[in-house]
């Protein structure tokens, strides 16, 4: 966990601010060592927006993800509260 405020990569939760898309890079085993990744886009203070991708990579991609600016769309699920 990244633990600097303006962090958008495995950024601690309590960090991430309205507006700021944030990826996790997570490890899996399946069977061998690589990385799934999970965006997230809180749009507004009740409403998350998540993007989970199940490909599994033999190194992290959520640098890749953020730089090709992703943007929130029908195959992302909405979490409304």
């Amino acid at each position: 966990m990244d633990h600097e405020l303006t962090a958008v990569i495995n950024p601690d939760p309590a960090n991430v601010t309205v507006n700021t898309m944030v990826c996790y890079n997570l490890q899996v085993f399946n069977p061998t060592a690589g990385f799934n990744s999970i965006l997230f886009f809180m749009s507004d203070s009740h409403t998350l927006n998540v993007k989970y991708d199940l490909t599994i990579n033999l190194a992290a991609q959520c640098s890749n993800l953020l730089a090709s600016n992703p943007t929130v769309s029908s195959d992302w699920v909405l979490y409304s509260r």
